[in-house]
C-alpha cells in the first residue's frame, strides 16, 4: 500500500469553528470482496480523539456505511491490508490514527471524493475531553446504587436457600445439624438431643475425674504408711544395735 495522497480534506471541530484538521484520503490494496476497492476509502492523520463513532456520524451523509475499521499501529494497518479477516485492530491509544471505512454503494465514496470539508459536531476536545473522560472512569450514584442493591437481593437469596438445605439435614449421632458454609448463622446448631448427648457426657468425664482422684488418695496414703512402717521398723533395729553393742563391751567376767 503505497502512500501517495490522492485528496485532502479540512476536518472543522463544530459548526463555525475557524481551526480545522488535514485529513489525506490515500490509495489502498485490500483485495477482499468486503472491502472492495470501488466502496472503500482509506483516511489518514485522523486526530487522536476521533473515533469510531465519531467517524460513523461524520462520512454517514454519504450514504450507509457497512464497516469501519480504525488503527494507531502501523504494523496492525498493514496486516489488516493483507488479512483483513484476522488482523486485531488498536484504535484505543491516543495517537493519530487511520481509518478504512467501506460503504453499501460505490457512490458514496464518490461524493466522498468530491467533498472539501467535514465538520464533526460531536466531538468533545480540550479540558472539557479531559473532565467527562475522568467523570467516565467512575460509575453515578444511581448505576451504584442498583448494583449494590442487585447483589444485597442476590445474597440474601442465596442465604434463604442455604438455610432450608441446612434444616433439611439430618443430625449426626452427636445431636449436632451442620450448616452449609455459605450461611451467615452459627456454624453448627445443637439440638434438644444433643444438649442431653453432652451432658451425658459430662457426667461420665466428671465420674471418671473422681474415681481417679480417689484411687489417687489411696495411692498416697499407702505410701504414707509403708514409710512410717520402714522408719518404725528403723528404729527397732537400731535400738537392737545399741544392744548388741552394749552387750559385747560390758563383760565383767
Amino acid at each position: 500500500m503505497g502512500l501517495t495522497v490522492e485528496k485532502s480534506i479540512k476536518l472543522y471541530i463544530g459548526e463555525g469553528g475557524e481551526h480545522f484538521h488535514t485529513i489525506f484520503l490515500i490509495p489502498h490494496s485490500i483485495k477482499n470482496p468486503k472491502w472492495s476497492g470501488d466502496r472503500t476509502i482509506c483516511l489518514t492523520n485522523i486526530p487522536p480523539y476521533i473515533t469510531e463513532e465519531n467517524l460513523a456520524r461524520i462520512f454517514t451523509k454519504f450514504g450507509a456505511i457497512d464497516k469501519i475499521a480504525l488503527f494507531t499501529n502501523i504494523k496492525d494497518l498493514q496486516a489488516f491490508s493483507q488479512s483483513p479477516e484476522t488482523s486485531v485492530r488498536s484504535s484505543g491509544e491516543f495517537k493519530w490514527k487511520t481509518a478504512y471505512i467501506a460503504f453499501k454503494m460505490t457512490s458514496s465514496t464518490e461524493k466522498v471524493l468530491k467533498t472539501k470539508k467535514l465538520i464533526a459536531n460531536d466531538v468533545v476536545t480540550g479540558v472539557s475531553r479531559w473532565i467527562s473522560e475522568y467523570k467516565a472512569t467512575y460509575p453515578s450514584t444511581d448505576r451504584l446504587q442498583g448494583e449494590i442493591d442487585n447483589f444485597m437481593e442476590k445474597f440474601d437469596q442465596e442465604e434463604d436457600i442455604a438455610e432450608r438445605e441446612a434444616r433439611k439435614q439430618s443430625t449426626d449421632e452427636d445431636g449436632w445439624i451442620q450448616v452449609s458454609r455459605k450461611s451467615t448463622k452459627d456454624a453448627f446448631k445443637l439440638t434438644e438431643h444433643g444438649i442431653k448427648s453432652i451432658e451425658e457426657k459430662q457426667n461420665v468425664r466428671k465420674k471418671k475425674k473422681e474415681l481417679k482422684n480417689f484411687y489417687r488418695f489411696q495411692i498416697t496414703e499407702s505410701k504414707k504408711q509403708k514409710i512410717m512402717e520402714m522408719r518404725r521398723k528403723f528404729q527397732e533395729d537400731k535400738e537392737k544395735v545399741e544392744k548388741m553393742k552394749t552387750s559385747r563391751r560390758f563383760r565383767p567376767f
